[in-house]
């Protein structure tokens, strides 16, 4: 069974690099004409979604109203991204490891544990679902399989991740088993990238 999660559109957060502080007010960007048509299209490529589901954050749901205005979505916690509201106006690539985990107090065992309870919920959505999310849940959720409990943090999941993971950018997610190990996890996924499927469409480079 297949689930399929989306990172939400644009926001000035995403081009400036500097962490989101305020979760009610980052919409995303205007976008130009043909570019949500653009979108719908590249989604329809892998997956009629059977149902859509979005974080509680307004770039998510803006996402969905965008993509899918005809269409009811439903808001789950389990998709809502890691809160990083505490590292200031800096870019994150502008600070230090130790800098950024001074300020952000998240911790690999509740990076683990989220992504496990994600999982969990996914797997219980009716197949061909369409979950749009956030990067940083799509990263960790991708590197869950291999890397060391340690290496699991949030820093490096901004700086040094595993697999990038660009603005509506599609991950493919076989939810056919529970996940018993996390060895296997990896080669249950697969990501489609927006960002090509905009360049030969547009012939013009989405940068995000």
């Amino acid at each position: 069974m297949k689930i399929y999660l989306l990172r939400h559109a644009q926001t000035g957060p995403n081009v400036s690099g500097e962490m989101v502080k305020d979760y009610s007010k980052c919409g995303i960007l205007p976008q130009e004409s043909g570019y949500w048509d653009c979108c719908r299209n590249f989604i329809s490529q892998y997956v009629n979604p059977s149902n859509i589901f979005c974080s509680n954050t307004l770039r998510a749901k803006q996402t969905a109203e965008m993509i899918y205005p005809d269409k009811p979505v439903c808001t789950k916690n389990q998709l809502d991204d890691f809160d990083c509201s505490k590292a200031g106006p800096k870019k994150f690539w502008e600070m230090s490891r130790e800098e950024f985990d001074e300020k952000v107090h998240i911790e690999e065992s509740e990076i683990w544990s989220t992504i496990t309870l994600l999982i969990g919920n996914l797997a219980r959505l009716p197949e061909n679902s369409l979950c749009i999310t956030h990067g940083l849940l799509m990263k960790a959720l991708y590197q869950y399989a291999e890397y060391p409990m340690n290496e699991l943090s949030i820093y490096n999941l901004l700086t040094k991740p595993k697999k990038q993971i660009y603005n509506l950018d599609l991950m493919e997610l076989d939810v056919s088993d529970t996940f018993s190990y996390r060895a296997n996890l990896d080669s249950h996924i697969k990501i489609y990238s927006f960002q090509d499927y905009y360049t030969n469409n547009f012939g013009s480079t989405y940068y995000n």
